[in-house]
């Protein structure tokens, strides 16, 4: 949906408590999407108005937020391969998979580790699935030709948003990732690698998929690194 502006009617129906859309218009019994777009207008205006109030002009251009927020919806949408795979029932998703390592991330007390760091590398690491998805070793894609392609998600991503402190600490944070050059990195990559271990107990929990997930996911490497 594409908001048509009139900036001087939206202005006026704008909440003096900033809120970034009128509760009252969508309590009226418009079509939904009327209120969709309206929600949309009176965001950009609200954005708009932060700006200029705080001189806050580092934030990418509003419509191409909206637009990145429905790529990476695919995240919501896409199931984790490995899972599919292995004929799973209504498996996890991509998102569902990047929040629950978050969660880890926020529950990891270290004080040599900058656990918010590691909270927003856990969201940001696989980022790019929106756009290429999940990619598996038993694709027969390379590790070379994988890692090409979610770079160049990555660096689309910054063009949409922009060149700004938000686009490059996404960019920064996915590289700082992919190189495990931090122990912020290689925390998360375990984690990465435990989410799933628990999530395969928790299917092979369940009665309803009749095998051992666990043999199947459980690799030296991994045993390795949690032990």
């Amino acid at each position: 949906i594409k908001p048509t502006y009139n900036r001087a009617y939206l202005q006026q129906s704008l909440p003096t408590t900033k809120r970034p859309y009128n509760k009252v218009c969508l309590q009226q019994s418009l079509p939904t999407t009327k209120k969709v777009t309206y929600i949309y207008e009176n965001f950009f205006v609200f954005i708009e108005k932060e700006k200029r109030e705080n001189n806050f002009y580092t934030m990418s251009k509003p419509s191409n937020v909206i637009k990145f927020l429905h790529i990476i919806e695919n995240l919501k949408r896409t199931k984790r391969t490995g899972w599919v795979d292995n004929g799973i029932k209504g498996p996890e998703s991509i998102a569902d998979h990047m929040h629950r390592m978050a969660v880890m991330a926020m529950l990891f007390d270290n004080k040599s580790l900058d656990t918010s760091k590691c909270v927003k590398m856990a969201i940001v690491h696989d980022l790019a699935e929106s756009v290429v998805g999940d990619i598996t070793p038993h694709m027969n894609v390379s590790k070379t030709e994988k890692h090409k392609l979610e770079l160049d998600a990555i660096e689309s991503f910054r063009t949409l948003l922009g060149d700004t402190p938000q686009s490059r600490e996404i960019r920064n944070l996915w590289q700082e990732y992919e190189d495990a050059s931090t122990p912020e990195a290689l925390l998360v990559k375990d984690l990465d690698k435990f989410e799933m271990l628990v999530q395969a107990v928790e299917y092979e929990k369940c009665e309803c998929h009749g095998f051992s997930l666990c043999s199947v996911y459980i690799s030296k490497d991994i045993s390795a690194r949690i032990v």
